[in-house]
């Protein structure tokens, strides 16, 4: 609705830390964390891929460590965005680049651990 606004949905796309709302620590379970480790170097190591391209690999990537995109989608959101509302989920981690996703997924993660 106003600049503030856009301004704010829009501030994962550069790069610097985000903070993850201390009331999304629930979605961090352990198996979540070490996933958002294994999916941050998919992300990584992909380069720079299409959003269809991210979400073939980080499904493949779930698929094998036997979780559900469904169990991760919020923590990965929230990881990236610092927030529970976005964009789909895959246009974000496009937008957001390589480097910060991978970047962030590791910092939510060793915060949840904490």
């Amino acid at each position: 609705r106003t600049l503030v606004q856009m301004a704010e949905m829009g501030r994962f796309m550069f790069p610097g830390e985000l903070p993850v709302p201390d009331d999304a620590r629930e979605l961090f379970t352990p198996a979540v964390c070490q996933a958002l480790g294994t999916i941050a170097d998919v992300v990584e190591g992909a380069g720079d891929p299409p959003p269809a391209e991210l979400e073939r690999l980080v499904r493949g990537e779930l698929e094998r460590l036997g979780l559900s995109l469904k169990q991760v989608a919020q923590p990965i959101r929230v990881s990236v965005t610092g927030t529970r509302v976005g964009p789909s989920l895959f246009e974000v981690l496009y937008m957001a680049g390589p480097s910060n996703v991978a970047h962030r997924l590791r910092s939510a993660a060793k915060w949840a651990q904490s």
